[in-house]
């Protein structure tokens, strides 16, 4: 899954600069391509709204594609699952069918071989079920896990096409969150004392 994920995830990357490419080859010409230049290096271009759709469109045929990933890998699981029972399901009739044939001739070590022999296919069909459970939380932990890496790509491809405002707003978030992380770094100090004169 992670490699087709990945895969998928360089595409969406690929597919979604080209298109905002194309987008801005539209926007920069004509007669008003200069000033949507100036505008958008001051502005940017993420708070269009062809270009917020353009994301959308984008990231919703990405978790549209991953879903159809995990509905695949959950329908193998299920088949799985269902083929195992099916041989458990075999086996136990064979051992009733067998204790039924032999009722009245199986000596106590054969009647204690055929209780742990049910007992072990109770664990083995709740084994089964565990690995069940487990498996489709995987998947469903890997499918927020690809939804996560998607959007921090996305995330770059907007710091890529950020206007002035955008940055210097990025700028003085980020040394705010620095002054914060400072001023928790002197109050920890003061609290220890060293800083008391």
């Amino acid at each position: 899954f992670r490699d087709q994920q990945g895969a998928r995830l360089d595409t969406f990357a690929a597919d979604v600069r080209a298109d905002l490419e194309a987008f801005k080859s539209r926007r920069y010409t004509g007669a008003r391509g200069l000033y949507y230049r100036a505008r958008d290096w001051v502005l940017s271009i993420n708070s269009l709204p062809e270009v917020r759709d353009l994301y959308q469109r984008h990231r919703a045929s990405y978790i549209a594609d991953i879903d159809a990933m995990i509905a695949t890998l959950k329908t193998g699981i299920e088949q799985s699952v269902t083929e195992c029972r099916q041989i458990l399901a075999d086996a136990r009739t064979r051992i009733d069918t067998l204790a039924e044939e032999n009722r009245g001739s199986l000596d106590d070590a054969a009647r204690a071989a055929l209780d742990r022999a049910r007992q072990g296919f109770d664990r083995m069909e709740a084994r089964i079920e565990a690995s069940r459970r487990a498996a489709l939380q995987a998947l469903d932990r890997e499918r927020d896990r690809a939804i996560a890496d998607m959007d921090a790509r996305l995330e770059e491809i907007r710091a890529e096409n950020a206007g002035l405002v955008d940055r210097i707003a990025a700028a003085i978030r980020a040394l705010a969150a620095l002054l914060g992380q400072f001023l928790g770094l002197m109050t920890r100090i003061t609290r220890m004392g060293i800083g008391a004169f």
